[in-house]
């Protein structure tokens, strides 16, 4: 059974021209913390084969795809679904205590 390789980034920018009511900057963090976890994702596929770890990381970039999209239309999103800036130990799992050991 062949793995279906998974979609690339998306990267949704505002459009050029106007004037925009929302914090770009905002948006664009928003937009890159989204993009990395999808990035995580294809790497614990085609690196690690953990699927598992890779539709964890799906479902992260989902979550800030969504967010992402409430800011841009109504310039607030909520912070307990803002997922956390991807480090080593959330992409490989590894916990307090396998970190200190």
């Amino acid at each position: 059974m062949e793995d279906e390789p998974l979609p690339p980034p998306i990267i949704k920018k505002p459009s050029v021209g106007g004037t925009r009511s929302y914090d770009e900057g905002i948006f664009d963090s928003l937009v890159t913390r989204m993009n990395k976890y999808k990035q995580a994702a294809e790497y614990c596929m085609k690196v690690t084969k953990d699927k598992k770890s890779a539709i964890r990381m799906l479902d992260e970039a989902e979550k800030l795809n969504q967010v992402a999209t409430d800011y841009k239309t109504t310039q607030r999103f909520e912070k307990k679904l803002l997922s956390p800036n991807l480090t080593p130990e959330i992409l490989f799992g590894i916990t307090t205590e396998d970190k200190h050991a």
